[in-house]
């Protein structure tokens, strides 16, 4: 007898609830390093990178949080409408269908929607990068990236 047993833990989790939660999760991450990289490329001193990347840290705990919300009412219209953005579906999501609140297609919806949000977030990290990797300013990183976003060219 071993110590631990997978077949007993995991057994009666449904494998297509894997795949959609290993999905959600790897898009996110993903997701996550190209919004580091956009605020990154709004770094001019090595010393700001981390003030910039603390902004991703405190944006990932926010669907955390609300997974907790989330287990309580897996119906309520924030919760509904947030669990198909990309930045949120891979915590609320996993709980909705967990609850079986939604059905696996609206939990492969959503996988299209962060796959969407992906292929948008590393065009648009692209870009800023190319724009902004030779610009230098003393300003804070939020306080660049959000002077530059509402300049128009």
């Amino acid at each position: 007898m071993t110590w631990f047993d997978p077949v007993k833990y995991f057994g009666h989790v449904d494998a297509e609830y894997l795949v959609i939660v290993v999905l959600l999760t790897l898009l996110s991450i993903i997701l996550y390093i190209f919004l580091a990289a956009i605020f990154a490329s709004f770094v001019s001193k090595s010393e700001d990178i981390s003030q910039a990347v603390s902004i991703v840290g405190t944006i990932m705990m926010v669907p955390y949080l609300l997974s907790f919300l989330a287990q309580e009412n897996p119906n309520i219209s924030v919760i509904r409408f947030l669990s198909y953005m990309p930045f949120m579906s891979q915590g609320i999501m996993p709980v909705r269908l967990a609850r079986a609140a939604v059905s696996y297609q609206a939990g492969w919806i959503t996988v299209l929607f962060a796959l969407l949000g992906a292929i948008i977030m590393y065009l648009g990290a692209e870009h800023l990068y190319v724009k902004n990797a030779f610009s230098y300013s003393s300003d804070s990183p939020l306080k660049t990236f959000f002077k530059r976003i509402l300049k128009r060219n």
